[in-house]
Formats: C-alpha cells, sequence, structure tokens
C-alpha cells in the first residue's frame, strides 16, 4: 500500500466551491449563517507552496513504476511540516494552530 500526501494543490476547487455557495446562498436555508464564513475561507489564499496538479500525477506513476515503492509520498512543504506536527502535538492543538479565521471563536 502507497500513500500519496499532496498538500495544497493548484486545482478549481476553490472557485467552483464559491459558485456553490453564492447560488445556496440565495436560499434561506437551515445553514445560511455559516455561508459567510465559508467564504471568508475560500478567499484567503490557501494555494500558498501549491503544485499543480501534474506534480501530483508524477509521484504517482514514480510510485507505480518503482520496484520497492515509499509507504509514503508528501508532496508540499506544508505535507512534510506536518507529520513531525502530528507526532508531538494533540489533534485538537494542530487544528487550533491551523485556523486562520480571526473572527472564528477558539474552540478546542
Amino acid at each position: 500500500m502507497v500513500l500519496i500526501e499532496p498538500g495544497p494543490i493548484s486545482t478549481r476547487f476553490t472557485e467552483r466551491a464559491r459558485e456553490s455557495t453564492e447560488r445556496i446562498r440565495r436560499s434561506a436555508g437551515p445553514y445560511s449563517a455559516f455561508y459567510p464564513r465559508a467564504e471568508r475561507a475560500m478567499d484567503r489564499d490557501f494555494q500558498a507552496g501549491s503544485l499543480p496538479p501534474e506534480a501530483v500525477a508524477r509521484v504517482i506513476l514514480r510510485a507505480i513504476e518503482s520496484d520497492n515503492p515509499r509507504p509514503r509520498y508528501r508532496l508540499t512543504g506544508m505535507a512534510r511540516a506536518l507529520v513531525p506536527l502530528r507526532l508531538l502535538l494533540p489533534d485538537r492543538l494542530i487544528d487550533r494552530l491551523l485556523k486562520k479565521d480571526p473572527a472564528a471563536p477558539n474552540r478546542v
């Protein structure tokens, strides 16, 4: 078994998610209060240090063609940086550190 841990990859995900939230936001549903926060999160730059999708494809190909593939392939700096943190810190603390929305309440 091989695990690919890509970290941030440049895709159109944020653009498509924004289109969906704008369409849904117009309706007064039970989750409408959450949409502004989701949109603020999408406005932030989640693509810092990201790689193109082709980088993931190259790593997958390398793992497939290898006679002895590594168990894990971490592609971006963010993916590599989280490994030591996960060994040293509890999940809730990591989540709090990664949360970038200063308007959001700090719950642990």
